[in-house]
């Protein structure tokens, strides 16, 4: 599996049902493979840094990724789509109130948002 990524891989989670695996890299990218053939069905590209978490949702049709370049994206995986939401952490209160499954992805932005303060502290 880590040969579809250029470096060190630094999350993998398996979907709900198990069929898909998401593996994060700190090439920038997320990938999905077949559990079953272990074959690569998708590279998701829309991180400007390494990706450090990946995380579905209960019902696997969304993923999250938290990046270090300070940004938590949504990928609609129901529909097979590259595009993604763009979102800063302000919408995980009213999000969570509604879907409070998605626990994960508070820690992830909040975990993303410690180390944009802690860099920009160091400069």
């Amino acid at each position: 599996m880590s040969s579809g990524h250029n470096n060190q891989l630094t999350s993998i989670k398996f979907s709900p049902d198990g069929k898909l695996l998401a593996s994060a890299s700190l090439d920038s990218r997320i990938k999905l493979w077949d559990v079953t053939t272990g074959k690569e069905l998708q590279t998701l590209i829309g991180h400007r840094h390494w990706v450090n978490s990946v995380s579905f949702s209960p019902d696997g049709k969304l993923l999250a990724s938290a990046g270090s370049d300070n940004t938590v994206k949504l990928w609609n995986l129901e529909l097979d789509l590259d595009n993604l939401m763009r979102l800063g952490c302000n919408w995980l209160d009213d999000y969570l109130a509604t879907h409070p499954e998605m626990e994960e992805l508070e820690s992830a932005c909040q975990s993303a948002l410690e180390k944009r303060y802690s860099h920009s502290h160091h400069e």
